[in-house]
């Protein structure tokens, strides 16, 4: 401890010694330069026209506001992934249903959904790779009850929008949800 205040008491005494014999130097070549230099400055300023400061306010307010608006949009776009993030599996699927009842394309996304999650599952069962429960169900391995058995039939089957409205029957609004209602009762009892 003692050491070190001889130490800073050294390198202060030092520090004022040089600051006394350099004052004249460090006053001609360094102090003087900086303020003739700040002094030009001035002059320079001083001398643009107003319009020139006003110009230049308005557009450092325009930049700082394009970027505010720019970060806000960004952050609400963040905010609306986390609130979307946040609604859960369930309200998405509620969504893909309410949807599949005002279109043919929602309908066909939501077959096409519930197939690949119906064969997820069954993969899983069986220990197997999706692409071998979707052999096995065509080639009628599996034991399935019929309906269900048709509807992954028609989802594995169905290779685009096209092929679906060209195949599918007409339904009414609420058959998709019976549906798919009576496959996932199907697979949360009989499979579970």
């Amino acid at each position: 401890m003692r050491n070190r205040f001889t130490i800073v008491a050294i390198t202060i005494l030092n520090a004022i010694l040089a600051a006394f014999i350099l004052r004249d130097y460090l006053s001609q070549k360094l102090f003087i330069p900086l303020i003739n230099l700040a002094h030009f400055f001035l002059i320079i300023i001083e001398s643009l026209p107003q319009i020139f400061w006003w110009a230049l306010l308005v557009l450092g307010l325009a930049i700082f506001i394009f970027r505010n608006m720019k970060i806000s949009a960004v952050k609400k776009r963040e905010k609306a992934i986390v609130n979307t993030n946040t609604l859960g599996l369930v309200t998405d699927w509620n969504r893909m249903i309410e949807q599949a009842k005002k279109g043919n394309y929602s309908r066909w996304v939501l077959m096409i959904r519930t197939v690949d999650l119906l064969i997820g599952i069954l993969a899983y069962q069986h220990r197997l790779s999706k692409d071998q429960i979707k052999e096995m169900i065509i080639s009628d391995e599996i034991k399935l009850p019929q309906e269900i058995r048709a509807f992954l039939y028609r989802g594995i089957h169905s290779t685009s929008f096209q092929h679906f409205l060209e195949n599918e029957p007409k339904h009414r609004q609420d058959d998709i949800e019976m549906d798919i209602g009576n496959i996932l009762d199907y697979f949360e009892t009989d499979i579970s």
